[in-house]
């Protein structure tokens, strides 16, 4: 269910964060004019880092700070992006087939409106009283791309 995600402002510096991401096997970059400012790597499927844990935590440093200079105020903007492309988790996720509703396994259209919201969130709220319906995703369901590159930037 880890996809590169790539969240950016134009085409080059998003390019170049892909790139960077496949390169160390996955992780987090943040880049701007054409620069790498920060990089984790997390080349263990990427998900996690075989570094030592202070070294890793210098890096998060480094990355939580050039998030900063390049305007971003929302606190861990990384979980964010990681949460919202996992379509294992309700409601709406973002996925690389386009946002699909983590309660019917069905896709949503691009622009979401607030009846698919309001939809969304009463079968939520039907399925944790009732305990039902969930529908399994297999090989042949929507969802069953997976990567080990994840990305932010």
């Amino acid at each position: 269910a880890h996809n590169l995600l790539v969240v950016g402002d134009n085409e080059e510096d998003m390019a170049l964060a892909a790139r960077t991401l496949a390169e160390c096997g996955g992780g987090e970059v943040a880049v701007s004019d054409g620069r790498v400012l920060a990089l984790v790597e997390l080349p263990v499927c990427g998900l996690m880092s075989d570094e030592r844990v202070e070294v890793v935590a210098e890096k998060v440093s480094r990355m939580e700070e050039a998030w900063r200079e390049m305007g971003c105020s929302m606190p861990s903007p990384f979980m964010t992006m990681g949460v919202m492309s996992l379509a294992c988790v309700p409601v709406l996720r973002l996925t690389n087939r386009g946002y699909v509703n983590c309660l019917t396994f069905e896709m949503e259209p691009r622009e979401v409106d607030e009846p698919v919201r309001s939809r969304a969130r009463r079968q939520g709220r039907e399925r944790l009283r009732t305990g039902g319906p969930r529908r399994p995703v297999g090989r042949r369901g929507p969802l069953s791309y997976r990567s080990t590159v994840t990305a932010g930037s």
